[in-house]
């Protein structure tokens, strides 16, 4: 199953260079849009579209995650316990580099530096680099729901005939997953566990997405464009990212699912010229953005 769809040109792009092309280039757009967001975030005279972004670029920046993750697990050969370690270089040790060596190379010396303030955003309010750390704990989540779910199969034998049948377990598995992590939320109050249940939703809907052919061509339907333009409309009005709750986090996701479809059919299906594409692609495709985006990717 290709990630994207049946566009002949994604076929051909991802067959010669190994990686999907289109997935890039929507990695590189989210990129390039969390940085057009923080030029306009204290500017009240484009309020509107720094709503606009914030709406779906972070939702958007998981959804292209979980498909990542899943066609690199689907690639590993070796042990769960070696992918995790594999990801941890990948991501958690630029992550502690990074989090780390900043504050030393702004402040120009060990002495200057407040360590103290520097472990607190690190391992305690998420506050230094945090998409990293999410992305790391969902992958540790996937993993776990790998499990799960080839537990629950295991048990539901006659689920395993049926695609759409399979989706019942697939998603209580999610739950569970999910759920889990929101009782060590609430029994602990990490940051961390906090924004993991907060970008399930994207995460897991690519998982879906990715692992269900149903689901799949779901996305690329015109009803779906129609329904998320719709959704999308009526919605964003009432969206304001600066207000802090609950609400807000919930809109926000399914703002994003709905932008989520409307740009992946966009990129499949729209003749996007290569002189736009490739650009976003090469700069989706640099893990250099990935840590630019973690770092001015404050929530």
């Amino acid at each position: 199953m290709r990630c994207l769809g049946n566009s002949k040109w994604s076929e051909n792009e991802s067959t010669a260079s190994g990686r999907d092309v289109t997935l890039d280039a929507l990695k590189g757009l989210a990129a390039f849009l969390v940085v057009l967001g923080h030029i306009v975030t204290y500017d009240t005279e484009f309020h509107r579209l720094y709503n606009v972004i914030y709406s779906f670029h972070m939702p958007l920046f998981m959804f292209l995650s979980g498909c990542t993750v899943v066609l690199s697990y689907r690639r590993n050969e070796g042990s769960d316990a070696a992918y995790l370690g594999k990801r941890f270089v990948n991501i958690m040790l630029p992550y502690l580099i990074w989090a780390f060596l900043l504050p030393l190379l702004s402040a120009g010396s060990l002495s200057k530096v407040n360590w103290n303030a520097v472990l607190q955003k690190t391992f305690v309010t998420n506050r230094m680099f945090w998409f990293l750390p999410v992305l790391y704990g969902l992958i540790v989540v996937y993993l776990c729901w790998q499990r799960c779910r080839n537990w629950l199969r295991s048990k539901l034998p006659g689920f395993r005939e049926d695609e759409r049948a399979g989706f019942l377990p697939d998603s209580l598995s999610c739950v569970l997953v999910v759920g889990s992590i929101a009782a060590l939320m609430l029994l602990t109050g990490y940051q961390l566990f906090r924004d993991i249940v907060g970008f399930a939703i994207p995460f897991f809907g690519a998982v879906m997405y990715m692992e269900h052919e149903w689901i799949h061509r779901l996305v690329y339907r015109k009803g779906s464009l129609v329904a998320a333009l719709v959704v999308y409309g009526l919605l964003i009005g009432r969206f304001d990212f600066d207000t802090i709750a609950v609400t807000t986090s919930l809109l926000r996701m399914i703002l994003g699912m709905c932008a989520i479809v409307v740009f992946f059919q966009m990129f499949v299906k729209l003749p996007i010229p290569g002189l736009v594409i490739r650009p976003l692609s090469f700069w989706g495709a640099l893990f250099v953005v990935d840590l630019y985006f973690a770092y001015t990717g404050y929530e």
